[in-house]
């Protein structure tokens, strides 16, 4: 009995230590295997479950078919993997790891603040994402020099909480808009402030109407709201601060008005207590009524651990969110764009309590309005007004290329507005001294560089824009001779080109003025507002005229210009080229027919101009403009030198 018992305890100890192999070949185990399966026609069925969730206590190494998703998963690192087929092991573009999501939300909780050349820190982002399939993710969004980011594990399913944390330096003041780098996705904003001073104020304000100076300019402080004013002279967190503040209970505000848009007004805030709801401020701006951005970004006092800057939509607040004791700090109302109004707001869980607060300026700044750049503000503009003056490639503009618009001015000050395109600029820059429509003349400097339309766009926030057409280039040549009989017959590229006219006129030999010396004939006579049409047996562009015998003392006297082809109109413009007196004279569109007329000068004066258009044209009426006193006419000669039968 005994050797029975030894022996079957002995078989035991065997049997717990053995490798076991099922299928062929019984006897032939690999020597690493304590499980070995082999078969020609068989195979390992694999514990099924309804869905992952079913095993309660998974462990690592756990190996099942899931029915939900028809197919094998393991359990590592602490939760179920993604299938592990081939083509489902890829990583998912939804997450960037094994995970899948089906939507993200980016409007959690905005941490931290963001200045241009200082690297971020503690500045975090609040995501959820919507999961259907636990595993990794590795999500991030860039924008400016910054990016948020994170990489973890999805335990769970549904909706999941991520905090992306920045990390980089801001490269661009403004909002900066971060889109996460997943498919799905969505998108946050945060304000990347300018940077700005972080010297110590010693002085505050909390009397008002306050005049402070900011940068050599007197800026008016009115206050409007809660809160009673008194003189202070604090020594706390590390801070001497004398002058006067203003403080608060419950949930009291105020709103501060300037009188010039400002940046970087800063702000000293004192007796805040975390166990007083989170005790600390809410602000916010703007610049004429409209929204600014804002950031608060702790700069001075050895308490500043001690707050917590947080941002919601375009207001933000600062509380201390760490310590019972009393604290103070100093923080920037930082901004990418000046505001005009503070509302400055008590930030508590409760009632209880009270923090006082005064305004600081040593370190803020006026900063241009984007809207004038410069002090005014303008609400919106009108760039459809006027437009005079023609432009052509490689031809330096001339002073009179001008464009009107219309500023609604609703604060008076300085304005510096541009608008380029093609190598010209319109410009202007000055004072409104009144509110409401007012009107600005940009004037032109620079040389086209291409043909077409240029679209001129201000730059200014509110913006407009304007089209101007640029001529393609012409031969500026000065024709020896010009034409004033008809019918005519002239060489142009080598063809012959019969010119006829209808209209009238008499013909008269041409004379030199301002500097110009043609040769040849005239058509005179013109008065009123009579015209001429010329025809051309083969379409031309470029033709020019020289235009005598014009005073501004006779109604700005001049010509106007209609071109077609084949019928339809086609627009030109009146280039004024060579002589003496171009800056007398002022060129002008209205659709597609031109004006150049003398606008400066009562003498009788000339000028030289090129008909110039984007394509050809067959037919041109050329017409006085001016009164229509009876002795009052002026005449002109058509020069063909540089015309072209080019389109």
């Amino acid at each position: 009995m005994k050797k029975i018992i030894i022996t079957s305890l002995l078989l035991c100890v065997f049997g717990v230590k053995a490798q076991v192999k099922i299928g062929d070949n019984p006897t032939s185990v690999g020597t690493s295997s304590i499980l070995e399966l082999e078969s020609t026609n068989k195979a390992l069925v694999l514990t099924r479950v309804a869905d992952t969730s079913e095993i309660t206590s998974p462990v690592n190494g756990m190996m099942v078919y899931d029915l939900s998703t028809n197919c094998i998963k393991a359990y590592e690192n602490g939760a179920w993997s993604a299938c592990l087929s081939a083509a489902s092991n890829a990583l998912s573009p939804t997450s960037n790891g094994t995970a899948v999501v089906a939507s993200y939300d980016c409007s959690g909780t905005a941490t931290g603040t963001m200045s241009v050349g200082n690297e971020v820190s503690g500045v975090t982002q609040v995501i959820t994402a919507n999961v259907t399939l636990t595993g990794s993710y590795n999500i991030s969004a860039t924008f400016g020099g910054v990016t948020f980011s994170n990489a973890d594990v999805f335990t769970e399913v549904g909706n999941q909480v991520i905090t992306l944390t920045a990390s980089g330096t801001p490269t661009t003041a403004g909002t900066g808009t971060f889109t996460l780098n997943t498919d799905p996705n969505c998108s946050f904003s945060r304000s990347i402030s300018a940077n700005y001073s972080t010297t110590a104020c010693s002085t505050t304000y909390g009397n008002y109407p306050a005049t402070v100076d900011v940068e050599g300019t007197s800026v008016t402080v009115t206050k409007t709201g809660d809160g009673p004013s008194g003189s202070i002279n604090n020594t706390t967190c590390g801070m001497s601060i004398t002058g006067s503040a203003v403080g608060f209970s419950g949930s009291e505000s105020a709103t501060y008005t300037l009188s010039l848009p400002l940046k970087n007004v800063q702000v000293y805030g004192y007796n805040n207590e975390s166990d007083e709801g989170n005790e600390g401020y809410t602000v916010s701006a703007s610049l004429a009524g409209a929204p600014v951005a804002v950031q608060l970004s702790a700069i001075d006092g050895t308490c500043q651990s001690a707050f917590t800057s947080t941002q919601s939509g375009n207001s933000a607040s600062i509380r201390n969110t760490n310590s019972t004791d009393t604290s103070s700090l100093i923080f920037n109302v930082s901004s990418a764009d000046a505001y005009d109004k503070i509302i400055i707001s008590r930030a508590a869980g409760g009632s209880a309590g009270t923090n006082g607060y005064g305004l600081m300026f040593c370190n803020a700044t006026t900063a241009p309005n984007s809207a004038s750049n410069g002090t005014a503000v303008i609400s919106s503009y009108s760039c459809s007004v006027a437009s005079q003056g023609a432009l052509a490639v490689d031809i330096p503009v001339s002073s009179d290329v001008q464009q009107t618009i219309t500023a609604n001015v609703t604060t008076a000050g300085t304005y510096n507005i541009t608008a380029t395109a093609n190598g010209v600029t319109f410009s202007k820059s000055g004072t409104f001294a009144a509110t409401g429509a007012q009107t600005v003349v940009l004037t032109a400097t620079g040389t086209p560089t291409v043909a077409g339309t240029g679209t001129f766009e201000l730059n200014t926030t509110p913006s407009c824009s304007f089209d101007r057409t640029i001529s393609e280039s012409f031969n500026t040549t000065l024709c020896s001779t010009g034409y004033g009989s008809y019918p005519q017959t002239v060489t142009v590229n080598g063809s012959s080109v019969t010119v006829s006219k209808t209209g009238g006129g008499v013909t008269g030999a041409n004379y030199d003025s301002c500097g110009i010396n043609i040769s040849g004939e005239r058509l005179t006579g013109f008065t009123g507002t009579q015209g001429v049409t010329y025809s051309f047996s083969s379409p031309l562009k470029n033709v020019q005229v020289y235009g005598m015998s014009n005073e501004s003392g006779e109604g700005n006297e001049g010509y106007t210009v209609t071109a077609s082809l084949g019928g339809s109109p086609v627009a030109v413009q009146l280039v004024p080229f060579a002589g003496t007196c171009n800056s007398n004279f002022t060129s002008t569109q209205d659709g597609n027919s031109a004006s150049i007329r003398n606008t400066g000068s009562p003498s009788t004066v000339s000028v030289l101009f090129n008909i110039s258009a984007s394509g050809l044209y067959d037919t041109l009426t050329i017409s006085r403009i001016g009164d229509s006193v009876g002795n009052h006419a002026n005449t002109h000669s058509l020069l063909l030198c540089n015309a072209s039968t080019t389109p």
